[in-house]
């Protein structure tokens, strides 16, 4: 078993937020790293940025309104429905207009390795080709290259790269969500957490 985001969708009635409807997702963890989850606090392949730091509840969030689960068929209250930790919020137009998701990766290189590519970062395909290096299938696109100077002057035998990947399209089924809910009921707010 893994991590899972739980969470409600709510929309502002009166000057006060709603839930309008649960949600959990246990399938996919560039959603769970976007939203904030670091959990595994050991090396990771990379690091993903989170969409914005944790902020905990909303004040205005209340953990004893009944919420309709369609899964169970039963009602829950809200506190119950957004996790046991990692709280925090998102509005939807954050969720939508927020830019690349991108993670970093570093590896390191062989000062050989560095004297035959430093010139060819911009060319990714060719880079991958000669360094044999970020080649998995399974990883989202790498947009970037870059050699970090500053990493000569500690090791002579090696150089680190900087490898940033692309995964804004893992998130698309999330943000459609998002979009669909609000062209039907307007701006909404996304009170989540982790379990």
């Amino acid at each position: 078993m893994g991590i899972d985001v739980y969470g409600v969708f709510q929309v502002k009635h009166k000057e006060k937020w709603i839930c309008i409807r649960s949600f959990d997702d246990g399938r996919r963890g560039y959603l769970r790293a976007w939203l904030g989850c670091d959990f595994y606090k050991g090396p990771s392949l990379f690091k993903i940025m989170p969409v914005v730091p944790l902020r905990g509840l909303p004040s205005d969030f209340d953990p004893l309104e009944q919420v309709d689960d369609v899964s169970y068929k039963r009602s829950f209250e809200a506190g119950i429905l957004v996790g046991e930790w990692g709280l925090s919020w998102l509005l939807g137009e954050e969720i939508l207009s927020h830019g690349p998701a991108l993670a970093v990766r570093y590896i390191e290189v062989s000062m050989e390795m560095y004297a035959a590519t430093w010139d060819k970062t911009d060319d990714i395909e060719h880079w991958r080709a000669m360094t044999r290096l970020c080649l998995e299938d399974d990883l989202p696109p790498l947009v970037s290259i870059s050699y970090l100077q500053e990493s000569l002057a500690y090791n002579v035998n090696q150089v680190r790269v900087e490898c940033i990947y692309d995964f804004s399209e893992e998130l698309n089924d999330f943000k459609n969500e998002v979009q669909q809910l609000q062209e039907h009921v307007g701006p909404i707010r996304f009170v989540y957490g982790f379990a």
